[in-house]
């Protein structure tokens, strides 16, 4: 079962522009590598 989340309540590709903002945002801050994909 799912946890009821604020991403649960996002469409699909609203939770992939969300993660590339954050990944873009981490990245910025040299945190995670460019290329690195979850």
């Amino acid at each position: 079962m799912v946890p009821a989340t604020p991403k649960s309540v996002l469409r699909p590709d609203e939770q992939e522009q969300l993660a590339n903002l954050l990944r873009t945002m981490l990245t910025a801050l040299g945190d995670v590598p460019p290329d690195a994909r979850h």
